[in-house]
Formats: structure tokens, C-alpha cells, sequence
């Protein structure tokens, strides 16, 4: 889902892991910026500021689904594999909100079938997510959060420790946010390499995100905050600040 911010960075200066290792490394001061999640950075705060890249999507976006037993009246248990915190959370916020379930997280089994067995639910998100085929029984939680809030859904944000700004570094990003979503092709061109998808389905995902932190995004994230807040997942809702683009 970032893929189109990837495609805008000089390519021997990235590093490719996950949003908890990429935290890790942001902390120990292994690199100048990285994606994580809103989780990550609330539990980091004190420390970090953000940049002006996102990944954000609203409304149709499938980045994040929650697929359901077909006629199950009910969910308790939700199976869970190569999702983020944000994910889980966010999981969490609408079956508890909207629908008044509290559910167990469990360990996902190889397939969507197997999981599907010990559980009532399974989480999919990102590519996972793009390869399910429409017009199963499914939740859609970006369409709901969207529904719920009428704000985007922030998947990951760009931080930086605050001791180690740099106007040079903070240009930059402000630059390749700005300019993430005006030419998609490179990044669906890779995305359908990657995913062994067609150049079309690729571009229609891809279409689903936008690339900036702007005021509604932040909203967003504020708003996700209160509720982890509120359901107490977060000790208290934390402050957000941003490096100056200049």
C-alpha cells in the first residue's frame, strides 16, 4: 500500500521490514525516518515527531478486512497472522463500538479455511487483503471506521526522532508526499510483479490511498487515539507534532 511513496525514495537508502522492527530501528537510531504505526508513535511520543508522508485511505479502500464465517450470526473469536497493531486495534475499535463484541484474538492457521475452523473470524490487511475475492462474507473496517468517524484511516505515519531532525531529510519527505499519487505507475507495475496480480486490479488498490498528513489525517489519527483511549489500549491520548517542512 506505501508502494507509490517507495517508488519516490533514492532506493539505496531504504530498508524493508515491518512496522514493529521499523520502530526498533527508528528508536535505536538506525535510520532518518520510517513508517509505523499509530500505535508505535503513541508509545513513543516523547520522542518522535512526524513527517509529512502518510498511508491513509477512506471510504471503498479493502486495505483492512475482517472475513466472517459465511451466516455466522456472531463473532468471538478473530484469527490473526501478518497484521500491525494498528490493525488489531482498529479491529478492536469497531467490533466494540459499532457491533458491541468483545473478542478473543487467536494465532492464524496456514489458510483462510484453516483459521476459519478454530475461530469465527480472520484479519487480513495489505497485500493479503488484495488478493480476496470480492462478494464473501467480510467486513470491510476502513468502510466502517470511515462510516463511523467520516475521517480516513491513517495505516502508517512517517516519524523521525526529534534529537536527529534534519532540514535535508524533512524536505525530501515533504517533497515525495506531494508528489506520491500524481504518477501511479511505476508502483503498479511493481505491485502486480509482486502480487501476481493484473496491472489493472494493481492500480484500483493502489487508487485506494493517498500519501499525505494533512489536517484530515491528523484528525484521524486523533480520533483513533481517543477511542484505543477510551477502551483503555492507550495509558492516555497522546501529543502529536510535526517537523517543519522547511
Amino acid at each position: 500500500m506505501a508502494a507509490p511513496v517507495i517508488e519516490r525514495f533514492p532506493q539505496e537508502r531504504l530498508f524493508f521490514g515491518a512496522a514493529t522492527e521499523n520502530a526498533s530501528r527508528l528508536l535505536e537510531g538506525e535510520c532518518d525516518a520510517a513508517f509505523i504505526t499509530a500505535i508505535d508513535f503513541a508509545k513513543n511520543c516523547s520522542e518522535l515527531s512526524l513527517y509529512r508522508p502518510a498511508v491513509l485511505s477512506k471510504g471503498a479502500s479493502r486495505a483492512i478486512l475482517l472475513l466472517t464465517k459465511p451466516n455466522s450470526r456472531t463473532i468471538r473469536t478473530v484469527a490473526f497472522g501478518a497484521v500491525n497493531s494498528g490493525d488489531v486495534v482498529l479491529t478492536k475499535i469497531i467490533l466494540s463500538e459499532k457491533y458491541e463484541l468483545d473478542v478473543a484474538f487467536q494465532p492464524s492457521g496456514r489458510t483462510i479455511n484453516d483459521s476459519l475452523r478454530t475461530a469465527d473470524a480472520v484479519l487480513l490487511s495489505g497485500n493479503d487483503a488484495l488478493h480476496v475475492e470480492r462478494g464473501g462474507s467480510e467486513i470491510n473496517l476502513v468502510d466502517e471506521w470511515n462510516d463511523m468517524t467520516e475521517l480516513p484511516f491513517v495505516h502508517f505515519l512517517c516519524a523521525g526522532q526529534r534529537k536527529l531532525y534534519s532540514k535535508k531529510i524533512s524536505a525530501m519527505l515533504h517533497s515525495i508526499a506531494e508528489t506520491a499519487a500524481e504518477n501511479l505507475d511505476p508502483a503498479v507495475v511493481h505491485v502486480a510483479a509482486a502480487e501476481k496480480v493484473d496491472a489493472e486490479e494493481a492500480r484500483n488498490y493502489l487508487s485506494g490511498f493517498t500519501y499525505v498528513l494533512d489536517d484530515e489525517a491528523l484528525a484521524g489519527v486523533n480520533e483513533f487515539f481517543r477511542y484505543a483511549f477510551y477502551l483503555g489500549i492507550l495509558p492516555d491520548i497522546p501529543d502529536i507534532t510535526k517537523f517543519s517542512a522547511e
